[in-house]
C-alpha cells in the first residue's frame, strides 16, 4: 500500500504565509480605523498649511478683487456627499461694470499659472503641492462618507452649493467619527466570518486526506497586492503529485472545468470522424458550443470525474455551508476594500 507523503516544509511555509497575511491585514484595519477617526485633526492641519500660502503671499488686483472659493454642491442623491471644489474668483470693476470670473483649482497643470499673478510663482509652486495631498485626502474623505455613512450626508446637502473650508473640513471630520465607530463593527463581524471560513477550509482539507491524485483541496492564495488577504477559498484539483516528496500541482476547479470540457469535445469529435481531429476542426467545434464560462463550484458531476462520487453528499454539504459564510463575508470584504 503506497503512503501518502505530505510535504511539511511547504505545509508550514503556506501556514507562515497566511499568519503573514493576517498581521498584515489586522495592521492595515486598525490604521484604517484610526485614521478615520482622527482625520478631522489631518485636514485642518493641511487646510491651515494652504491658507497660510494664499495669506502670506497675497498680492492686490488692481481694480478689482480676488479670493480662493471652497464650494460643494448638494448631491442629487440626499444619500451622497459631493467633492469639494476649489476656485479662484476674480472680480474686476471697469466702467461702472462688474466682472466676475471663476476658474477651478483642481487642474494641476493651469493651478500655478492661474495663481501666479495673485501669489507670485513660488507661492504658487507650494500651493499647488500641498493642494494635490490636500485633494487626496478630501476625495478619500468623501468616499469614506458615500460608503459609511449615506444618513449622515443630509448636513452636506442642505443647500443647492455651500461654502467655507473650515465648515467642510469640521462637517466631514465629526462623520467621519461616526463612520470609524460604524467600521469598527464591520471589521469585528468580517473577521469572524474570515476565521469561520479558515475553520471550514481546514476541515475541508483534513477530510481529504491521504492527498491522491484528482483530491479536491480547498486553498485560500495571499497576492502580495491584496491588502486583505487571505482571498476567497477556492476549490483545486490535485492534477499531480510526486509520492516521494508529497508535492503536489493542483489546478482551479473553474479552470480544470474548462480544461475538462476541452478534452471531452476533442473525444466526441474523434468518435464521430473516426479519427483524431485537427486543431482548427476543434477551433470550429468550440466555436459553434454555446460559449458560458464554467462556476468555480463543485458539481456532481466533477467529483464523480474525481472517483470520489461517494462523497459526493457530503463535499457538497460542505460546500454549501461555505458558500453560506461567504454570501456574508464577501458584501462586508467589498465594502472594507472600497475604503482603503
Amino acid at each position: 500500500m503506497r503512503v501518502n507523503v505530505r510535504d511539511t516544509n511547504r505545509l508550514g511555509s503556506y501556514t507562515e504565509k497566511l499568519d503573514k497575511a493576517r498581521a498584515n491585514r489586522q495592521a492595515v484595519l486598525e490604521e484604517l480605523i484610526s485614521r478615520m477617526s482622527f482625520v478631522e485633526h489631518d485636514l485642518a492641519s493641511q487646510a491651515e498649511r494652504l491658507q497660510t500660502h494664499l495669506q502670506e503671499s497675497r498680492r492686490s488686483l488692481a481694480g478689482g478683487t480676488w479670493s480662493v472659493q471652497w464650494a460643494w454642491r448638494a448631491h442629487r442623491n440626499p444619500g451622497k456627499v459631493m467633492p469639494l471644489e476649489v476656485n479662484l474668483v476674480t472680480l474686476r470693476t471697469k466702467g461702472g461694470q462688474a466682472d466676475q470670473r471663476k476658474l477651478s483649482l483642481r487642474p494641476r497643470d493651469l493651478r500655478v499659472e492661474r495663481l501666479t499673478p495673485y501669489i507670485g510663482s513660488r507661492a504658487a509652486k507650494q500651493f499647488s503641492r500641498d493642494l494635490d495631498r490636500f485633494l487626496v485626502l478630501a476625495n478619500t474623505v468623501v468616499r469614506w462618507i458615500n460608503v459609511l455613512a449615506p444618513a449622515e450626508a443630509v448636513a452636506f446637502n442642505t443647500a443647492s452649493w455651500n461654502y467655507g473650508l473650515d465648515r467642510w473640513v469640521t462637517l466631514v471630520g465629526g462623520t467621519c467619527e461616526k463612520a470609524a465607530h460604524h467600521l469598527a463593527g464591520v471589521v469585528e463581524e468580517f473577521l469572524s466570518l474570515d476565521a469561520e471560513l479558515d475553520d471550514l477550509v481546514f476541515e475541508f482539507n483534513g477530510a481529504a486526506q491521504p492527498v491522491r491524485f484528482h483530491s479536491i483541496i480547498c486553498r485560500r492564495e495571499c497576492p502580495s497586492l491584496d491588502l486583505l488577504a487571505p482571498a476567497m477559498p477556492r476549490f483545486r484539483v490535485v492534477v499531480s503529485i510526486n509520492r516521494t516528496t508529497g508535492r503536489r500541482n493542483s489546478r482551479d476547479v473553474q479552470l480544470y472545468k474548462t480544461d475538462l470540457a476541452a478534452r471531452r469535445l476533442k473525444v466526441r469529435l474523434a468518435r464521430e470522424l473516426g479519427r483524431e481531429p485537427t486543431s482548427l476542426e476543434i477551433k470550429d467545434a468550440r466555436e459553434r458550443q454555446r460559449q458560458r464560462s464554467p462556476t468555480p463550484w463543485l458539481s456532481k458531476e466533477l467529483i464523480q470525474h474525481c472517483w470520489l462520487g461517494k462523497h459526493s453528499a457530503g463535499l457538497l454539504r460542505h460546500q454549501r455551508t461555505m458558500v453560506a459564510v461567504m454570501d456574508r463575508w464577501n458584501p462586508l470584504r467589498t465594502t472594507i476594500q472600497s475604503l482603503l
